[in-house]
């Protein structure tokens, strides 16, 4: 007996490979639409700048770390206003460039109504509160501000992250919207840069120039 064999007709598979190929764009977009369904807004952190520069070992450099928020689910604002902010700034990577000498180093934006700092030895911790609360962040809203002293001649990295353990950034309607991102800086400590030995030569000639024009017109 002569076995059959089942030919799928050209067109046919073609069908099914087209469908197949189908099949997992649809459920792409599916996955694509559920991911975008449970995006919300996020507040977000930052500095003012992404690099600072302190011109040697005990000179100081003022950086500025602002608030931010993202359009779309829970938002600050009138209602549902901003009355807890308390942010973390580490300088520890690597350790002895840089630091946050002292509470006093820290100063909170006066719109809150009360601030509180501490200093260790690798972090400085910023907490405010607001009883009216903040309700406009169209703008980004200066937190506070930091004061980095030189330790040693160097290049280190700072981050900032919401204040931890426990939420940190509370609403009036009982939200905590604790910012999820960590923004890095990078600071350099150097020595107050020395003029080029080229620059030294040349004022030299131009004060010998000077010199003899003097002596020759004397002499005249």
């Amino acid at each position: 007996m002569k076995s059959t064999t089942m030919r799928c007709p050209p067109k046919l598979r073609h069908g099914m490979r087209t469908c197949g190929l189908g099949s997992w764009l649809v459920m792409s977009v599916l996955l694509s639409l559920a991911c975008s369904s449970q995006a919300r807004a996020d507040l977000s952190l930052s500095f003012d700048q992404s690099t600072y520069s302190v011109l040697a070992p005990g000179q100081t450099r003022v950086v500025s770390v602002y608030l931010t928020q993202t359009p779309g689910g829970v938002q600050i604002g009138p209602g549902n206003t901003l009355q807890t902010a308390a942010v973390n700034l580490l300088f520890n990577s690597p350790g002895g460039i840089a630091s946050v000498l002292t509470a006093t180093d820290v100063t909170g934006n006066p719109v809150f109504d009360s601030t509180s700092s501490s200093v260790s030895a690798t972090s400085a911790s910023l907490g405010e509160t607001s009883i009216a609360g903040i309700s406009d962040l169209s703008s980004p809203l200066l937190l506070g501000t930091f004061k980095l002293t030189g330790l040693a001649i160097g290049d280190t990295t700072i981050q900032v992250s919401s204040l931890s353990p426990g939420p940190s950034f509370g609403t009036s309607q009982g939200n905590f919207l604790d910012p999820q991102n960590i923004p890095t800086a990078a600071v350099s400590v150097g020595a107050v840069p020395e003029p080029p030995a080229a620059t030294l030569a040349m004022l030299a000639l131009a004060v010998c120039c000077l010199c003899g024009r003097r002596q020759r017109k004397a002499a005249a």
